[in-house]
C-alpha cells in the first residue's frame, strides 16, 4: 500500500477534483430523500488535474497516469530520480555536490 509522501500515512486512493460539464439526474428516492445522480460527465481539457491526499490533504500527483501509478506502488518521485541523477553524474565526473548546481545551469 503506498504512502503519502507528506504525512507518510498508507493510503489506498487519491481525491481529484475535475472541472467539467455534468449531466445528472435528481430526483426524489424511495425513503423521500431528495438525491442526484451523475449520468455523464466531459472533463475540462484546459484544467490542470490534482491529485491529493486523502489523509492530509496535500498534493500528491497532477495526472491520471501518475495517480495510477502512485497507487499501483510503481510511481516514483520526481526528486528521487532527480538525486539519484545527480549523484551517478557525480560519481562518474568526481564533481562534489557544491559544483553541481553549476552544471545544472550550464546543461
Amino acid at each position: 500500500m503506498p504512502a503519502c509522501p507528506n504525512c507518510e500515512k498508507e493510503i489506498t486512493y487519491l481525491l481529484t477534483n475535475k472541472t467539467g460539464t455534468a449531466q445528472v439526474s435528481v430526483y426524489i428516492d424511495t425513503k423521500g430523500q431528495y438525491a442526484s445522480l451523475v449520468e455523464d460527465f466531459e472533463d475540462d481539457l484546459c484544467t490542470r488535474d490534482e491529485y491529493v491526499c486523502p489523509e492530509c490533504g496535500e498534493f500528491v500527483v497532477n495526472d491520471e497516469i501518475d495517480a495510477e501509478d502512485f497507487l499501483k506502488g510503481t510511481w516514483v518521485k520526481a526528486q528521487e530520480l532527480a538525486r539519484k541523477d545527480k549523484e551517478a553524474i557525480a560519481a562518474e565526473t568526481e564533481i562534489t555536490e557544491e559544483e553541481m548546481p553549476i552544471i545544472r545551469q550550464v546543461q
